[in-house]
C-alpha cells in the first residue's frame, strides 16, 4: 500500500491539476452510472405502469430527459479520460527518466563499481518503459470510476434485495484469488530473470558492435557465443513457459466459479417476481444492474490484481530512487587550487578483499608538474578517482588547499579542475560539443572553439570534415569516424579547452606512438606552466620532463622526486628506466 501512495504522490507531483481533474472526472461519471441505473429503473416501471392503463406520462418524460441529459457525458469521458491519461503519462515518464539521471549522477561512484548496481539501475529504469507505471497510472484513474458506480448502483439495488449484490460480488473471490497469486509467482519469475536477461542483451550487443563483431570474425567465436546466447535463451523461455502452463490450469479451474453468483442472483430475483415482490420491469432493471456489478467487481479485481502484479517491480523504482546520495560537503572552494596533500591514505574496493592503497602520503605544490608511475594495479588510476572526490578514503585525509575534500562542495572543486582519462568518452556528437563539453558554458562560441583548434596541434583533420566542426563524429550516429589518435587529441583538448588550477592527464595517450607523446606532453607542460599538473604514465621518458615523480608500488608510495634523485637511487624507477630504454633499442636494431 505504502509504494501504491508513493505512486500517487509521484503522479500528483508531475502535474497535479490534471490529476485532481480526472480524479474528480472519475468520481463524477462512477455516480452518474448509479443514476443512470435508477433512471432505468423508474422508466421501465413507468413503461409497464402505462401498458397496464396507467397515466403517469410525466414521470416516464421526466426520466428520459433525466436519462438523455446524463448519458452522453458518460461517453464524453472516454476519450477525454485517454487524453488526460496520456498526458500524465508523458509527464510521469519524464519525471521519472530525469530522477534516476539525477540519482545516477548523485549517488556515491563507489556504487558503480558493485555489479548489483546495474541490476538496480536496470529494474528501475524497466519500469519506466515496460508501462508498469502505466498500468498503475490507469487503476488511479479507473478505480474511482468502477468504485464509485458499483457503490452507486449497489445503493440502488438494495432497495430491493441486499442479498443479490453479496452474491454477485462473492462470484469474483476466486478471480481474486487467482490473480493475486500469479501476480507474486511473476514478480518471483521476473526478478530472477532480471540478470539473466541483461547477459542476453551484452551477448546479444557483442554481435552488433562494430568492435566485438570484428573479434568474433578473426577468432571464429562465432558458434560458441551463438550457442551461448541461445542456451540461455532457451533456459529464460523454458521458465516463462512453465509459469504460462501452471497460470493456465490455476486460471481455469478458478475462473469456472465466475457465474455463480450472478446465476444466484438471477435465480432469486426471478423468485421475488413469482412471488409479487417486484414487477417483471424492475427483474429486468435488477438483470442488468446485476451484469454491471459483476463487471464492476470484475473490472475492480483485476485492477487490483494488476496493482498486485505491478507493485513489487514498481518498489524497484522507488528502491533505486531511494539509495542515500554522496553529500556534496559544505565548504565551498572559492580560490585555485594551490596545494595537495595525502596523508596516510587507505582505500579499498567493497568488491576487493585487499587494500588498493595502503598509507600514501605525499604533497604537490602550486604550480608543480607531477608524474605518477607504477605497474598495472598499483593504485594510479584509484588514487586520481580519490583526488577527484570521486570517493573517499577509508583511512587518512585529501587535503585541497589544507582543507579535507570530504568537507569540500563538490561543484566548486570540480569547477577547479580538469581531467582527461584513460577510458575517455567518444561522444557521438559534433566536434564542437566533444571539444566545448571542457567548458559547457562556451559550446555556442564557434570563433572560440575555432581558436582554441587553430592553437593547438594535431587538429589537422578538422580541414577535412564535411561540416567542419559541426560534424557529427562515431559510425553508429554520426557522418564521419575519425581514428584512435584524432579521438585522444579530441579527449586531451576537451580537457585542455577549460577554466582549471589543476589537470589530470591519466594514461590517455595510448594510441599515440611514442615521439608523439612526447610532443603532447611537452605542450602540455608548457601550456600547464602556472597550473597543478598530475601525469599518469607507463612511459618513463615522458614522465621524465615533469617537476617530479611518484613511484607507486602495491598500494605505497617506492619512491618519490626528480629524475636525477631518482636515477640516483638505484632503486625501482631506474630499473623501469633501463628496463624501457633496453626495449626501444631493441626496436631500433630491428627497425636497422
Amino acid at each position: 500500500m505504502r509504494t501504491y501512495l508513493s505512486v500517487v504522490r509521484l503522479v500528483y507531483k508531475s502535474n497535479h491539476w490534471r490529476f485532481l481533474g480526472i480524479i474528480g472526472l472519475s468520481v463524477l461519471v462512477g455516480l452518474i452510472e448509479g443514476l443512470l441505473t435508477q433512471v432505468n429503473i423508474i422508466v421501465l416501471t413507468s413503461i409497464q405502469n402505462i401498458m397496464e392503463g396507467g397515466t403517469n406520462y410525466w414521470t416516464l418524460i421526466v426520466s428520459f430527459v433525466v436519462y438523455y441529459f446524463f448519458a452522453p457525458n458518460y461517453y464524453v469521458y472516454l476519450p477525454m479520460e485517454a487524453y488526460l491519461k496520456s498526458r500524465l503519462s508523458q509527464n510521469l515518464s519524464m519525471k521519472m527518466l530525469n530522477d534516476v539521471f539525477m540519482k545516477a549522477y548523485a549517488l556515491n561512484m563507489l556504487e558503480l563499481e558493485d555489479t548489483n548496481f546495474y541490476d538496480h539501475i536496470s529494474k528501475a529504469t524497466e519500469n519506466i518503459f515496460s508501462g508498469r507505471f502505466m498500468a498503475i497510472i490507469e487503476s488511479i484513474i479507473r478505480i474511482p470510476v468502477l468504485f464509485t458506480a458499483t457503490i452507486s448502483i449497489i445503493t440502488v439495488l438494495s432497495l430491493q434485495n441486499a442479498s443479490l449484490i453479496v452474491l454477485a460480488v462473492l462470484g469474483m473471490v476466486p478471480v481474486f484469488l487467482s490473480r493475486y497469486f500469479q501476480g507474486k509467482r511473476f514478480f518471483k519469475l521476473k526478478d530472477v530473470q532480471q540478470s539473466q536477461n541483461r547477459f542476453l542483451n551484452y551477448l546479444w550487443s557483442m554481435f552488433v558492435d562494430r568492435n566485438t563483431n570484428r573479434d568474433i570474425r578473426t577468432f571464429d567465436t562465432y558458434e560458441y557465443l551463438s550457442n551461448k546466447y541461445t542456451s540461455n535463451l532457451e533456459q529464460v523461455t523454458k521458465e516463462n513457459w512453465n509459469y504460462e502452463k501452471r497460470t493456465f490450469y490455476i486460471n481455469t479451474f478458478l475462473n469456472s466459479f465466475r457465474p455463480i453468483g450472478l446465476g444466484l442472483g438471477l435465480l432469486i430475483s426471478a423468485y421475488m417476481v413469482f412471488n409479487g415482490q417486484i414487477t417483471l420491469a424492475v427483474f429486468a432493471s435488477i438483470s442488468g444492474a446485476l451484469s454491471l456489478v459483476q463487471e464492476h467487481t470484475d473490472g475492480l479485481i483485476s485492477m487490483f490484481s494488476n496493482v498486485l502484479d505491478n507493485l513489487p517491480f514498481v518498489k524497484n523504482f522507488f528502491r533505486y530512487s531511494g539509495k542515500q546520495e554522496e553529500p556534496l560537503g559544505e565548504i565551498r572552494l572559492e580560490e585555485p587550487i594551490h596545494s595537495i596533500e595525502f596523508r596516510d591514505v587507505y582505500f579499498r574496493y567493497p568488491v576487493n578483499d585487499y587494500e588498493t592503497l595502503k598509507g600514501v602520503s605525499f604533497v604537490i605544490h602550486d604550480k608543480e608538474s607531477v608524474a605518477l608511475l607504477g605497474y598495472n594495479g598499483a593504485g594510479k588510476s584509484t588514487l586520481v578517482k580519490l583526488l577527484c572526490g570521486f570517493y573517499k578514503p577509508d583511512k587518512g585525509e585529501i587535503l585541497i588547499n589544507g582543507i579535507s575534500i570530504t568537507k569540500l562542495e563538490k561543484n566548486s572543486l570540480w569547477k577547479q579542475m580538469s581531467a582527461v582519462f584513460q577510458n575517455y568518452t567518444q561522444y557521438n556528437l559534433t566536434l564542437r560539443e566533444n571539444i566545448g563539453f571542457g567548458t559547457v558554458e562556451q559550446i555556442k562560441d564557434k570563433e572560440r572553439i575555432l581558436e582554441f583548434i587553430r592553437n593547438n596541434d594535431g587538429f589537422e583533420f578538422v580541414d577535412n570534415l564535411p561540416n567542419g566542426i559541426d560534424t557529427v563524429l562515431g559510425r553508429e550516429l554520426g557522418e564521419t569516424d575519425l581514428s584512435g589518435g584524432q579521438w585522444q587529441k579530441i579527449a586531451i583538448g576537451r580537457g585542455q579547452f577549460r577554466d582549471y588550477s589543476m589537470i589530470i592527464l591519466d594514461e590517455p595517450t595510448a594510441s599515440l606512438d611514442p615521439i608523439a607523446e612526447a610532443d603532447v606532453y611537452y605542450k602540455f607542460k608548457e601550456i600547464t606552466a602556472d597550473k597543478i599538473s598530475l601525469i599518469i604514465s607507463h612511459r618513463i621518458g615522458s614522465a621524465s620532463i615533469a617537476d617530479r615523480i611518484i613511484l607507486l608500488k602495491d598500494g605505497v608510495v617506492a619512491e618519490n622526486g626528480t629524475h636525477e634523485e631518482l636515477m640516483s637511487l638505484d632503486g625501482e624507477y631506474k630499473a623501469l628506466y633501463y628496463l624501457q630504454a633496453k626495449w626501444y633499442v631493441k626496436q631500433e636494431v630491428k627497425n636497422d
